[in-house]
């Protein structure tokens, strides 16, 4: 038999019913978890309890509570009526699956010979068809509320085909783990009766299940048995869902009337095109993950891209600290944009779950690390909440806030036994023992390293056994140590994901930040010795031949950090959160005089962890100095997962800041004044940053960003940046000629030769340092007709390539001296692209933008794309100001053509700082200043600077600085960096009276005093 791997959970192909045809797959794969042995103090300890505590203790409730007796009863084994809710055989199908797991790895007869009686129950619950459903079997006479008088009549309520979808995935893992099919053979009838009844052939039912599962379920069971049916009614029910459903309205006051609504089930639009998640937060997290399942296994872009638009809208909108989702406890449910509130919020724990999946498949599908950085914030947090240290209670909910007073959790304050609705603890069931399959995945001869948990796995690596020994004490320590073990030495890769919070980036959208930019860098050695890190998509990548016994090391800096949230979370407004590592904190009554509402912590307390071994099973807490009702008592706080072990009482994620960073500080009101007596409210304005110490010291917007709508300045508002744009373009080459795609001395005819001869002696580095000798574009562009629209006038770059072909000459011999020109960028902007192969702003997008989260940043190309928040140009005609916003040159790229805001370009600051875009070495040579035997570079302003890569290099009162600056019509722009004194200060200004480059050193000084 073959082990195949499926998102996560272990699915077989079993023997003689391999798919009949090869179809397209998800392109990296999971290592399954039976091929990876956890010994790891974290987690290891969990899974055992899951399997000795959750799993015995879930089906002693199931007996208690008459779950297994319904089958018994329907199966005519007992006497008896159905009891419970119409989804109870699910309850009694997930510890099933998670004892199968179990099985896997801890194989137990006495176990074994118990799921073979609940098995037998099931199988006699089971009508000839193939039906299977005891809320209507037990019973047809009298069918259970919502289920409808008929089999399928109410598939938006009923569960019906909910319950089939979890006994598929159920009988899948129990036949990987025992090879008996008494289950499957179970799933396999009901499956072909479900297949029979839908689809699109006459005479078949057209409909959708009102909460998704068997669309998964179905993917799962074709993978075991190769039948192809299964795969496509996946799909079928996915696409029927949308507008045209007629549902059943059931009267104000029942309980299903909150199925009336269609966005509830998200049936008010088709799957592809949804784009905001509404409704039951659990249910948007399994279709996705079934959508998600279509794009892989269909090959189909339109399926992932409505997966993506989801996605972008939860982790961007909608997405708790903790990765927990659904803010309405009303009906377990999303609500509108950033609504999060953190004391009635519901973020059940199926949902979190549910999370789990869907990012996992993205991951596999795209291999993009940002999704495991979802997936790891929320199994540390919101899944391992959901659970007590000891394993046989259990949150359904999971706020972030409790006053000791609300009952949040199904009527309670604390964690329950058990629920009338038991999904929670039998997700937990089986989540927990598949966990392992997370850790590790393969494409090829590519070792994907994706969590950090101590074990040992065996890898195929394109037909290589590899063996893979993790050591660890993550979370609670940063060190990470691989070693690597094969038969005989060889070539391959391996891949180390670096988390999103060991590079500054909490979350990979704009929701959630750190107010502290750390400093610390991520280490890794190979054998010892420091390794330069190649990034992709989030993984440090290393090839090269390994050795049996090479070790890879990981140090992840593991300060304490705080966290904002984005503006419009009213909730949050004010305040601010403690993370470790992939560990989210929280303040709780017992550890803080009995209070937490009460505290507070502000911007200046140091945060110090400190091991407890005593503590809740052994955590790390962290210890500042807050306050609590004045009394100045030290603050301590655990992880959010251990919360509510030791009474009810208040606890809370979020505590107030006491106002920002720079309140009072005279630095601060030094800079607020310069900017203040320049910018009158309701004028065109400036953006002003600066960062000291990887720190943010001040930030602050001024004026607005259009006339028209008085709409104002912000940190997120983008600005066209002119040529504050050259330091991107030339990163892009830098990369390009790290890749090896070309070279400094690359010559301008090796890539355009139809270029005039003279461009033999024109290289990319004489382009980047100014020393090209190529006359400006806009010199030779014709006069311009001032009735013509300027959209018709504008040039783009290659028209201005057009423009140089018909120069003759140079102004000066290539290399012999400088001259600053937007021909050169411009240039470059078009040498990326031919040596990409993509056009230049997604070359941006995919190998600067979008590696450093900055999300809102684009090359701006009219008609093709949009700038967010984006600020308009103007200039001013006496006392009036008009918007001057574009001109005949605004629309080339390569040389001006980017917009950004400071909380992007913050960002980039900090990859120039830390060297996680382009190491030491490679940016050596943009900061080498041009050589030029007849003289320096002139620049725009014609005097003499220095010169390197995209930066002037000229010092500023004997302080090494980096920096450039940017005009255009209606633009003024600035960044000045002092790397030795690890200050950057940042000016946008939308008017064309503001001297940018001069302000922003006014600024500089202030902070550059002792």
């Amino acid at each position: 038999m073959r082990l195949r791997t499926i998102v996560g959970v272990s699915c077989l192909l079993l023997t003689g019913l391999a798919p009949a045809a090869e179809k397209k797959d998800y392109p990296v794969t999971p290592v399954p978890f039976t091929d990876v042995r956890l010994t790891d103090a974290f987690w290891l300890p969990r899974i055992e309890t899951n399997r000795t505590v959750t799993i015995p203790f879930l089906w002693k409730k199931n007996e208690e509570t008459g779950r297994i007796d319904n089958f018994a009863v329907a199966g005519k084994l007992i006497e008896g009526k159905y009891g419970g809710e119409r989804y109870n055989d699910t309850d009694v199908y997930k510890p099933l699956e998670g004892s199968a797991y179990s099985l896997m790895v801890h194989p137990d007869p006495a176990l074994e010979a118990y799921l073979d009686g609940v098995i037998a129950k099931i199988a006699a619950a089971q009508e000839p068809d193939g039906y299977l459903f005891t809320p209507r079997t037990a019973d047809p006479s009298r069918p259970q509320p919502g289920i409808g008088p008929e089999r399928w009549s109410e598939l938006a309520v009923s569960h019906e085909l909910y319950n089939a979808g979890h006994i598929y995935e159920a009988a899948v893992a129990h036949f990987m783990a025992t090879g008996k099919r008494t289950l499957l053979d179970v799933a396999v009838r009901n499956a072909d009766l479900v297949a029979a009844v839908f689809g699109s052939r006459p005479g078949q039912r057209r409909g959708f299940p009102g909460h998704q599962e068997v669309e998964l379920a179905l993917v799962k069971l074709y993978w075991a048995t190769g039948n192809e049916k299964y795969l496509s009614l996946a799909k079928f029910f996915l696409d029927q869902r949308g507008p045209d459903i007629k549902l059943t309205q059931y009267p104000p006051g029942n309980r299903l009337a909150i199925y009336n609504e269609p966005e509830q089930i998200q049936a008010h639009r088709p799957v592809l095109e949804q784009d905001e998640a509404v409704g039951h937060a659990v249910r948007v997290t399994y279709m996705a993950s079934g959508m998600t399942d279509v794009a892989a296994l269909f090959g189909d872009p339109a399926y992932l891209e409505a997966s993506r638009r989801l996605w972008e809208n939860v982790v961007g909108k909608k997405m708790y600290l903790t990765g927990g989702i659904g803010s309405g406890h009303d009906r377990e449910r999303f609500g509108p944009a950033y609504e999060l509130p953190n004391l009635t919020g519901y973020l059940e724990t199926c949902a979190s779950i549910g999370m789990a999946f869907w990012n996992h498949r993205m991951f596999l599908l795209t291999g993009d690390a940002h999704y495991l950085d979802v997936l790891e914030r929320v199994v540390y947090n919101g899944v391992l909440a959901g659970v007590s240290l000891e394993g046989n209670s259990f949150f359904y909910a999971n706020p972030l806030e409790s006053d000791g007073r609300f009952k949040f959790n199904q009527d309670e304050i604390g964690r329950l036994p058990f629920f009338e609705t038991a999904c929670c603890p039998g997700n937990i069931a089986r989540f927990l023992p598949s966990l392992p399959g997370y850790v590790f995945a393969v494409k090829g001869d590519i070792l994907y390293v994706n969590l950090f948990a101590a074990g040992t796995a065996k890898v195929d690596l394109a037909g290589r056994a590899v063996t893979v020994t993790q050591e660890t004490r993550y979370p609670w320590e940063g060190a990470v140590k691989l070693t690597l073990q094969s038969e005989a030495p060889g070539e391959f890769a391996v891949h180390v994901r670096v988390p999103g919070w060991a590079r500054n980036r909490p979350v990979p959208t704009d929701l959630y930040h750190y107010l502290e930019r750390g400093d610390a860098k991520v280490e890794i050695r190979i054998n010892g010795k420091r390794a330069d890190m190649n990034w992709d998509k989030g993984f440090a990548r290393f090839r090269r031949r390994w050795r049996g016994g090479d070790t890879v090391e990981i140090i992840f800096p593991m300060d304490p950090r705080r966290v904002g949230a984005h503006e419009a979370v009213k909730d949050d407004a004010g305040k601010v959160a403690v993370e470790r590592g992939p560990l989210v904190y929280c303040a709780e009554w017992p550890d803080n005089g009995g209070r937490a509402l009460n505290l507070d912590l502000p911007d200046n307390t140091a945060l110090l962890p400190e091991w407890r071994p005593d503590l809740l099973g052994g955590v790390v807490v962290i210890k500042g100095k807050g306050t609590a009702d004045r009394a100045g008592r030290e603050l301590t706080l655990i992880p959010y997962y251990a919360w509510a072990h030791r009474g009810p009482g208040e606890m809370a994620v979020w505590l107030p800041r006491q106002g920002p960073a720079e309140s009072g500080n005279p630095r601060a009101k030094r800079v607020e004044g310069v900017f203040s007596r320049l910018i009158s409210v309701g004028e065109p304005g400036a953006a002003v940053l600066a960062v000291k110490d990887g720190r943010v010291v001040f930030e602050r917007g001024y004026g607005v960003a259009e006339l028209r709508t008085l709409r104002p300045v912000g940190s997120r508002t983008n600005f066209r940046l002119a040529s504050v744009s050259k330091p991107f373009t030339a990163a892009a080459v830098m990369l390009l000629v790290r890749d090896g795609r070309v070279s400094y001395e690359t010559r301008l005819t090796d890539l355009f030769p139809d270029f005039p001869p003279y461009g033999r002696e024109i290289t990319i580095r004489r382009l980047l340092q100014h020393t090209s000798g190529l006359p400006d574009y806009e010199d030779l562009m014709p006069k311009a007709d001032p009735a013509m629209p300027v959209e018709k006038l504008q040039i783009q770059d290659a028209g201005a390539l057009d423009l140089l072909k018909r120069t003759s000459a140079p102004l000066f011999p290539p290399g012999t001296r400088g001259k600053y020109s937007n021909s050169g960028y411009v240039l470059l902007g078009l040498v990326v692209e031919k040596a990409s192969g993509l056009p230049f702003g997604r070359f941006l997008r995919e190998r600067i933008f979008a590696p450093l989260h900055m999300d809102r940043t684009v090359a701006y190309e009219r008609g093709k794309n949009e700038v967010p928040d984006r600020a308009y140009g103007h200039g001013r005609r006496g006392d009036v100001w008009r918007e001057t916003d574009q001109s005949p040159t605004s629309a080339t790229l390569g040389d001006g053509g980017i917009y950004s805001s400071l909380e992007d370009l913050a960002r980039w600051d900090e990859a120039l700082r830390l060297g996680t875009l382009l190491g030491e070495v490679e940016m050596k040579p943009a900061l080498t200043p041009a050589e030029t035997p007849a003289a320096p570079v002139v620049g725009p302003d014609g005097m003499p600077h220095a010169y390197g890569f995209g930066w002037f290099l000229s010092p500023w009162k004997d302080r090494a600085r980096m920096w450039h600056y940017g005009e255009t019509i209606g633009f003024r722009t600035a960044v000045q960096r002092f790397p030795d004194d690890r200050l950057t200060v940042i000016v946008l200004a939308n008017r064309s009276d503001l001297d940018a480059a001069a302000l922003a050193l006014q600024v500089a000084d202030i902070y550059l005093e002792r």
